[in-house]
């Protein structure tokens, strides 16, 4: 006979009021998800599921114009911008 294991679950309200074990997984099932307790948290830490839970406003799209992105984006500009004034310069006074 295969065993099973059954976590505490509870509501996010009853989550909420309740401070588990350190290293206790119990599930929220208003957001069905996962909650790691750390022992002295009440509601402990719900696992990110989307990016929402993580206060991201992007878009996946949004996210992607910055795919490959290896240093800040200004830097990069500020370097294109550069690059193109020199050329310009070249251009005009030859």
């Amino acid at each position: 006979m295969a065993k099973q294991v059954q976590f505490r679950r509870g509501t996010t309200t009853e989550h909420n009021s309740f401070t588990g074990a350190i290293g206790e997984i119990t599930v929220d099932t208003t957001k069905n998800t996962v909650v790691i307790h750390d022992g002295s948290t009440a509601g402990g830490f719900p696992a990110v599921t989307s990016l929402a839970d993580l206060s991201v406003t992007a878009s996946s799209t949004e996210l992607n114009y910055v795919t490959n992105v290896t240093s800040p984006i200004q830097t990069q500009l500020d370097a294109k911008a550069s690059t193109g004034k020199s050329i310009a310069m070249s251009i005009v006074f030859g």
